[in-house]
């Protein structure tokens, strides 16, 4: 999953799946995608505050099911001179964006309602 900004172009993008229908995309590539565009928009926002001299920013998540669950890779690339200073603020701008405080919490409570019309029940 990939989600791209391009200040120049005006273009924010977000890829689910690299050529992949959406008809094919498993639970866990559309999760990647909410955290690659939720990262994206969160370090976005901080840049276009600073007014950061870049040309592009990408975020990439990708992740493997093995026996020890679920693990995601995310990896955030920046094309353009950004001080420590804006480094620091992009990196925690990312790591405050709400897809990954609540994948990192485990702490997600669901409450579950259905409306079921016109049927049986």
């Amino acid at each position: 999953m990939r989600a791209d900004w391009t200040p120049a172009q005006g273009r924010t993008t977000c890829d689910v799946g690299h050529g992949v229908e959406l008809q094919s995309a498993s639970v866990y590539d559309l999760l990647d995608a909410s955290l690659a565009a939720c990262t994206l928009l969160a370090a976005k926002s901080v840049l276009e505050g600073e007014a950061a001299p870049i040309r592009r920013l990408t975020v990439e998540v990708s992740h493997t099911l093995d026996d020890a669950g679920w693990i995601v890779t995310r990896l955030i690339q920046v094309s353009g001179m950004l001080s420590e200073d804006q480094q620091t603020s992009l990196v925690e701008a990312a790591d405050a964006c709400v897809v990954y405080r609540l994948l990192r919490s485990g702490s997600v409570s669901i409450v579950s309602l259905e409306n079921f019309k016109d049927g049986p029940r």
